[in-house]
């Protein structure tokens, strides 16, 4: 007799949550528009001048972006791989988006592909 049997969830009960929350939605997007600010806030010549005056605040700051954005990473490519039924090509194109092209493709999969994704797993799941 085993006490501390796992419980192992039913299929359908998988497939139902894996919808992502609003909330995590928007907690993951947070590096992603962070980091663009701080793009911006270098790219302006008029910011560019408290940049330059700031170096060392700057640099601290830059190194706490870019610790966000290697979580964000992490968490999302996490996220991609948990899926079962999609091809490993879309799911290692997915990946190789993110590491390229992270705030841009953070967001756009956080906000659109993870839906697709899940409705793909749906539907394949359905299919089975």
């Amino acid at each position: 007799m085993r006490i501390f049997a796992r419980h192992k969830p039913y299929a359908q009960d998988v497939v139902h949550n894996l919808n992502m929350k609003y909330s995590l939605k928007i907690l993951l997007s947070l590096p992603s528009i962070i980091g663009l600010v701080f793009l911006i806030t270098i790219l302006i010549p008029g910011l560019k001048n408290w940049v330059n005056q700031n170096v060392t605040a700057t640099s601290k700051i830059g190194i706490y972006i870019i610790g966000l954005g290697i979580i964000q990473f992490v968490l999302l490519t996490i996220r991609v791989w948990s899926f079962k039924n999609i091809s490993r090509n879309k799911k290692g194109e997915e990946t190789f988006y993110l590491f390229s092209f992270n705030y841009f493709a953070a967001l756009n999969y956080i906000w659109k592909t993870d839906r697709e994704f899940v409705k793909m797993e749906k539907t394949m799941h359905n299919n089975v």
